[in-house]
């Protein structure tokens, strides 16, 4: 339950895993058809001043990837995660704990990964966010804003366009939709 609920928040969000380690239950709305979260630091961002929202999305037609659900399932297994102020992943070494499992799941489909190419030893968190951004970006002959994808990755745009682009709810609406599909 800890693995497939982290997965997906790495997918949806597409944050580095630990920011979505650090997840509270303070940084977490439900609003309209979608989970919202704001976060207090990422890593291009240490000084306390809130990102976001992003936008999460169910998935009704493909519940195995549903974001929604897989919370849902989470708190019934670990309603103490409920209480103010806890994590959503109580405990130490969670991303040593997230890091292994996924590890371990890519070393037992190996011969498969090795079957279209891919080699299992390459693979981390990191694969997550790169993978989601990849299929957001080129699901559809007409893609979601470019710069609402790169805020959203928490990839920077560069130059002077730092300066002039800025993050919007319409374009991260866009993106969190695209991923949870």
């Amino acid at each position: 339950i800890f693995n497939h609920l982290m997965l997906l928040l790495d997918w949806n969000l597409m944050k580095r895993s630990e920011n979505c380690l650090n997840v509270k239950m303070i940084h977490i709305e439900f609003e309209e058809d979608y989970l919202k979260f704001v976060f207090e630091k990422e890593k291009g961002k240490q000084h306390g001043d809130m990102h976001g929202p992003w936008h999460c999305f169910a998935n009704p037609e493909k519940p195995h990837i549903c974001l929604v659900l897989a919370f849902a399932r989470y708190i019934f297994a670990f309603p103490e995660v409920l209480q103010e102020g806890k994590p959503l992943f109580p405990g130490t070494n969670q991303y040593t704990r997230y890091s292994s499992r996924m590890h371990d799941l890519f070393f037992e489909i190996k011969d498969d990964l090795y079957d279209i190419g891919i080699d299992w030893r390459e693979l981390g968190t990191h694969s997550t966010r790169k993978g989601v951004g990849s299929m957001v970006a080129n699901a559809s002959t007409v893609g979601p804003p470019i710069v609402a994808l790169c805020l959203r990755a928490g990839w920077k745009l560069g130059g002077v366009k730092e300066m002039y682009l800025f993050r919007q709810d319409a374009g991260d609406l866009n993106v969190g939709r695209r991923a949870a599909w």
